[in-house]
């Protein structure tokens, strides 16, 4: 009889899962890259692709839950999927990150008894740490104090030939 041994690969799958509501999975996407702002100017033959940073990484999740329990578990992931804030999405390959859930789209059929199909779309959370700041425009305070500076000056000064 052969002996029935799991490829190394298949050894390391998981169980999908995002916010703790685990799911099936054979399909997933993952769209990268860099963000780039071209710019062609007119009597140029040749663009100038300006790098503006890395792309948002943006994934692509063939989702299905099976089972009598299927009803609860759809809508437990619904749930999760339109929660506020980042959650943690764990894929079948192994890999466990921070993710925005940015859609959700659900199919169930008659046909296909005791399940639900779902296309999840997520994107990278980061870490929060770079989001703009609002920050002093030291240059425009000191140019607003330097000129009442010499308002009073010139103030002062008039004041005291006028007497």
């Amino acid at each position: 009889m052969a002996d029935l041994k799991l490829s190394p690969w298949k050894k390391g799958l998981r169980n999908a899962s995002f916010r703790g509501v685990r799911f099936e999975t054979r399909d997933r996407e993952l769209e990268s890259g860099r963000r780039i702002a071209l710019h062609e100017y007119p009597k140029r033959d040749t663009p100038f692709p300006e790098d503006m940073g890395k792309a948002t990484r943006e994934f692509s999740v063939d989702a299905y839950v099976i089972g009598d329990d299927y009803m609860s578990r759809r809508d437990r992931l619904v749930k999760a999927c339109e929660r506020v804030g980042p959650g943690t999405y764990t894929d079948h390959w192994g890999v466990s990150q921070r993710v925005v859930c940015r859609k959700i789209e659900l199919k169930e059929t008659s046909h296909e008894g005791r399940m639900c199909r779902f296309q999840l779309r997520f994107i990278e959370a980061g870490d929060g740490a770079s989001a703009p700041t609002g920050i002093a425009a030291t240059a425009v305070q000191l140019a607003g104090a330097a000129s009442k500076l010499v308002s009073a000056a010139v103030g002062r000064f008039s004041s005291s030939f006028e007497r």
